[in-house]
């Protein structure tokens, strides 16, 4: 019941979902039953589920392009970049951790090289940082903690990629968006 808004952000389809219709009678059944909610669930049976956070767009302003991710969740995926088309699904589902680690799906946003041009990968999260993790600077940069480059659109390719951080280029600067 609670979670149900998580399902509809992450598959992007709430408003083709038909109604339940009237859950009066399943309601009922389940105070009877005295059910616990899915909340005890996950917290006392199914541990090992990490349960999502809020999702974000990652928004290029100058191009209007957006990070998306292929059907395809396969580790080593490469970040796709799409014209924003505000119906949520691939393209508001990115979260962003506190320490610094940008999520897809169970996926973790992963640079493996050091040279500027290097494609940003989506590998298994492996809670060890390095390179994972990323680091918000002011004018709206993300940073890559070990080789200092910053995510950049390149409007001549439909991957996402790196540069050195310049925050006077208006490619590398990202905006969020977490409202639905």
């Amino acid at each position: 019941d609670d979670y149900k808004n998580i399902v509809y952000e992450r598959i992007g389809v709430k408003k083709y979902i038909p109604a339940a219709g009237n859950l009066e009678s399943r309601m009922k059944l389940r105070k009877n039953l005295k059910c616990h909610s899915f909340e005890w669930y996950l917290k006392n049976v199914a541990t090992h589920i990490r349960v999502p956070g809020p999702t974000s767009t990652m928004r290029n302003a100058h191009t209007n392009k957006c990070l998306d991710v292929a059907e395809n969740k396969n580790s080593g995926k490469y970040v796709l970049i799409f014209n924003c088309h505000n119906h949520g699904g691939n393209q508001k589902a990115f979260e962003i951790l506190r320490e610094g680690t940008i999520i897809y799906d169970e996926l973790c946003l992963d640079l493996s090289k050091k040279d500027p041009g290097t494609k940003p990968t989506f590998y298994s999260c492996h809670s060890m940082g390095g390179n994972q993790q990323w680091i918000f600077l002011e004018g709206n940069l993300i940073s890559h903690s070990v080789t200092n480059l910053c995510l950049k659109i390149d409007p001549k390719s439909k991957y996402l990629s790196t540069d050195i951080c310049n925050a006077n280029d208006p490619l590398q600067q990202f905006q969020f968006n977490y409202s639905e």
